[in-house]
């Protein structure tokens, strides 16, 4: 009975002994833990080299003009060149090409009204009289197109009902015109905005350039 009595005091004693080194291990009185400690944690989540702040993005204003002609691109992209903070992108807008079914290379006006006159009687309404130096001075247009085919479809039609003088008349396209968008940031918006009120005031009278705001990106 002693000697059971004995070993048992020993185990408690042992146990004992077990537990108490696991608290202090635990507490921290034996070393730094790395993960297990609060403050260890805290320490790392605030070391100042590794905090990464990102700083909020500008805010940008964004104009957008359209119907530019050649020189007046030429004339917007210098009067802001120095503005490195204006970011100018341009688009080229092609006008496409139209075609006249039409009586050229009438001298007068009043060839061109007799010519017209000579067309209502044979049925055609659609008529009118133009100068223009490149097909004139004057001529009578029948009609015009937006494609070749529809317009030598017409033609095709004139011939049996007596119209012999038509031609095919393939019309220049207009220059090209450009759109414009100018991006520059919010803070000094004002100043760049009359920029632009300096160069829109300078321009021929007459000629407008559509000018809205935009989603700058």
């Amino acid at each position: 009975m002693r000697h059971n009595a004995a070993t048992m005091r020993l185990t408690f004693l042992i146990l004992l002994l077990a537990n108490l080194g696991l608290f202090v291990w635990s507490a921290g009185y034996l070393g730094e833990r790395t993960g297990g400690r609060e403050p260890g944690r805290l320490a790392v989540q605030l070391s100042p080299e590794k905090l990464r702040l990102h700083p909020p993005a500008a805010v940008r204003v964004c104009e957008q003009l359209e119907g530019l002609e050649t020189d007046q691109l030429a004339s917007l992209r210098s009067h802001f060149e120095g503005q490195r903070d204006v970011e100018l992108t341009s688009s080229e807008h092609k006008a496409a090409a139209s075609y006249w079914v039409a009586i050229p290379n009438l001298e007068s006006k009043e060839l061109a009204e007799r010519k017209q006159s000579e067309l209502l009687k044979l049925g055609v309404a659609e008529l009118s009289v133009l100068e223009d130096v490149r097909q004139g001075p004057w001529l009578v247009v029948l009609g015009t197109f937006a494609e070749s085919a529809a317009a030598q479809k017409l033609l095709d039609e004139l011939g049996p009902r007596g119209v012999r003088s038509a031609r095919l008349l393939t019309r220049e396209s207009a220059a090209s015109t450009f759109s414009v968008t100018l991006n520059w940031p919010e803070p000094v918006s004002s100043a760049r905005r009359q920029l632009l009120q300096d160069w829109l005031a300078g321009l021929p009278a007459g000629h407008a350039v559509r000018t809205t705001a935009c989603a700058a990106k």
